[in-house]
């Protein structure tokens, strides 16, 4: 079956990873494939072994400068929630790292101004993995805030994998490139969020 846009084949590749045959007129198959990957009733499973990461600041607090031409480091400053046993997360140098097992892979991460920008999840030690994003282009006039992430992506390690994320942009910006942050909120902003699900 062949998708229409980068959501729908992020969807399907859930319906697949499920091993359920993909069916346009059956619009129950995400849910299924989330039930048959979870376990019983995926809105409901407490089961789910999950690592939570975020960049946050307090709030009104800016996401930082955006440096142009070559990857650069995510800022991960926050574990919200770590429940998989053999995960972890090393801060200082931003990254985290994952035993051997199955996953599903969520991340979004905001920008502004910063050009022509792509994001990606990347694998710097253990098994080679590489999950980018689509591009985005957030002009560098005007109010050009926009978000880039992947949902839904599974990926199995056959060893302890250590991670990053990561950005590439066209752009340079002094203050607020990695995220623009809401004073008036009284709430922290978050400027990237990743979410990692075990599931085998």
């Amino acid at each position: 079956m062949q998708c229409l846009s980068p959501v729908e084949s992020e969807v399907m590749n859930v319906v697949r990873a499920a091993e359920i045959a993909p069916d346009r007129m059956d619009d129950t198959q995400l849910l299924q494939a989330l039930e048959t990957l979870f376990g019983g009733n995926a809105s409901n499973n407490q089961n789910v072994e999950v690592l939570r990461l975020q960049h946050k600041t307090a709030a009104g607090g800016n996401g930082g400068p955006s440096v142009s031409g070559s990857w650069q480091d995510r800022n991960i400053n926050y574990e919200e929630e770590n429940s998989i046993a053999d995960a972890s997360t090393d801060i200082a140098n931003n990254q985290f790292v994952l035993g051997a097992g199955t996953y599903v892979v969520d991340f979004v991460q905001q920008f502004h101004k910063t050009g022509v920008t792509r994001s990606r999840l990347q694998s710097v030690a253990g098994d080679p993995v590489t999950i980018d994003s689509t591009t985005g282009h957030g002009g560098s006039t005007g109010q050009n805030s926009f978000m880039l992430g992947v949902f839904g992506r599974i990926i199995t390690l056959t060893q302890p994998t250590t991670f990053k994320l990561q950005y590439l942009c066209s752009d340079d910006r002094v203050t607020n490139a990695l995220g623009v942050g809401d004073p008036d909120s009284g709430l922290p902003d978050i400027h990237m969020e990743c979410v990692i699900r075990r599931i085998a």
